[in-house]
């Protein structure tokens, strides 16, 4: 009786979960086969569930005039993601693996930090890089995307390099490993998972930067994707199909990498519960 009952529920969860699944991809599957169809057969009342006559003429017309955005959006998510990763591996580990006084409040500020409206450090920070000239510079924004991708990625690191054994630590200086030297060769191999979940959110968080790109990036020439997309809605809004089109390019490297390093996620995140 108790296993008819485990059942029972374990496929009442799965349905749910189905439907659930189908409810956040809907969205995802309307703009595919948007971009598929022809501005008419997009306006067609009532709309078609797959594409009456599907044509990759969007896809041709679309790709030439975004490839230099999407360029522009790998160099801002790759240099987020590097730079990130720089900063917040080596603090993680100190933060992990030492006793610091004041390292509570320290957490806690940066939790507050990512509680922040993107649109407040973008007025400042727009009024900081306009001194310094870094106005319609590439570094401008991946230093702002970083004012998120550094707490987050620290907070999961640190997480995951509190559960290395000290004993692996103490190890590597007994044998006459310098701090550096251990945090190279030993740290970093044992929490491969977690910095490659880091660097891949830190990409993402990049990737999808929109406030900060229109903030500090008037040249449209340097403009990432999530800018253009924008700015090609305001001025072609006639132009679903291309719209749509555009709005599946810029998904496609995001769900690459994912698929890519999905297992790596899955460990690094059940292995940074963050602690206290």
């Amino acid at each position: 009786m108790q296993s008819l009952r485990t059942s029972r529920q374990t496929v009442v969860r799965m349905f749910v979960a189905f439907i659930a699944t189908i409810l956040m991809l809907f969205p995802l599957y309307w703009v595919i086969i948007s971009s598929l169809e022809t501005n008419s057969d997009i306006l067609h009342v009532p709309p078609f569930l797959y594409p009456p006559h599907p044509s990759l003429v969007a896809y041709r017309d679309v790709f030439l005039s975004q490839l230099p955005h999407l360029v522009n959006s790998l160099i801002i998510a790759i240099g987020a993601s590097v730079l990130s990763l720089l900063v917040s591996t080596p603090a993680a580990y100190a933060l992990g693996q030492f006793k610091i006084r004041g390292e509570k409040l320290f957490i806690i500020l940066f939790l507050i930090s990512q509680m922040i409206p993107g649109i407040s450090l973008a007025n400042g920070l727009f009024l900081i890089f306009n001194k310094i000239g870094l106005i319609n510079h590439y570094f401008g924004v991946i230093v702002s995307d970083c004012t998120f991708s550094i707490p987050f990625d620290l907070l999961v690191m640190r997480g995951f390099m509190q559960q290395i054994p000290k004993d692996i630590t103490e190890a590597a200086f007994i044998d006459g490993a310098t701090e550096l030297k251990t945090f190279y060769k030993v740290i970093i191999p044992l929490s491969k998972n977690a910095i490659i979940t880091s660097g891949l959110f830190s990409f993402l968080f990049g990737w999808s930067d929109f406030l900060f790109a229109i903030t500090l990036l008037s040249k449209e020439s340097m403009q990432p994707i999530t800018v253009s997309l924008y700015n090609y809605i305001s001025n072609y809004s006639q132009s679903w199909n291309d719209m749509m089109a555009t709005s599946v390019i810029a998904c496609i490297p995001a769900g690459i990498l994912l698929v890519a390093a999905q297992r790596y996620i899955v460990a690094g995140i059940s292995g940074s519960a963050l602690k206290g």
